[in-house]
């Protein structure tokens, strides 16, 4: 409402501007020199060279509708400001009247958005995570089925291997497409949140709380497990 208004006075004001210069610029001057004044549109003052002052009224047609345009626009300017001025009480109530309630219906309508973000980022890990458990026992015959072929012996047991792998890594591909990673667990500290420890053992090899074996390789989507990693523990050095 505030712009709108603006905009209204601001185009009224221009209008009086071009009107009155259009009318003063057909006004016949001759040899007289105006002076600067600000007496009524509707009066005429000057002097001539001699220095005699004339005063008149100017009574062309031309002037006379200038005249009531400008009237016009006054009074429609006045409404104007008599309009904006009735809008901005009765938009002072309502903001003292509702403001607070509005304000708290946006935080809710904020957090209830949010809030539904969340759910559905959460049915649609889940979902992955549910359909990934049943095709992961793949790659576990994958790495069981590779260790027949160690070691090789011949060329050709060698190129059914990388046969064998290609086919593994387009797989793999598909999987690490969703966001599933393999949990890193061999001589790394044990993470009950990505490992489930199937035993403890003394090793010389592996400090206290290494992984030092891992039986079954484990995948994480995110910060989220998707299946633990089934491993062996280390105690430390044992008794000599």
């Amino acid at each position: 409402i505030r712009s709108s208004t603006k905009m209204i006075l601001n185009f009224a004001y221009l209008v009086l501007c071009i009107v009155t210069v259009t009318a003063f610029r057909n006004f016949p001057t001759k040899s007289l020199k105006y002076k600067s004044t600000h007496e009524s549109i509707g009066v005429f003052r000057a002097k001539t060279e001699e220095g005699v002052e004339i005063e008149d009224k100017i009574t062309s047609p031309e002037i006379e509708a200038t005249l009531k345009k400008i009237a016009a626009v006054k009074i429609y300017i006045d409404e104007t400001k008599a309009n904006l001025k009735s809008a901005n009480v009765e938009l002072s109530k309502l903001d003292a009247e509702y403001g607070s309630e509005i304000a708290r219906v946006k935080k809710e309508f904020a957090r209830i958005k949010e809030r539904s973000y969340e759910e559905a980022a959460e049915i649609s890990s889940s979902a992955k995570i549910a359909a990934l458990k049943e095709v992961l026992p793949i790659t576990d015959n994958y790495f069981r089925a590779k260790k027949v072929f160690e070691p090789l012996q011949t060329e050709g047991e060698q190129r059914i291997l990388n046969t064998y792998d290609e086919i593994f890594s387009s797989f793999n591909n598909v999987i690490e497409g969703f966001g599933v990673k393999r949990v890193d667990s061999l001589g790394q500290p044990f993470d009950f949140n990505m490992m489930e420890a199937i035993m403890t053992i003394p090793s010389n090899e592996y400090a206290k709380d290494i992984v030092c074996t891992e039986y079954q390789v484990g995948y994480r989507m995110g910060d989220k497990c998707v299946r633990p990693a089934m491993v062996v523990v280390s105690l430390g050095p044992g008794p000599q």
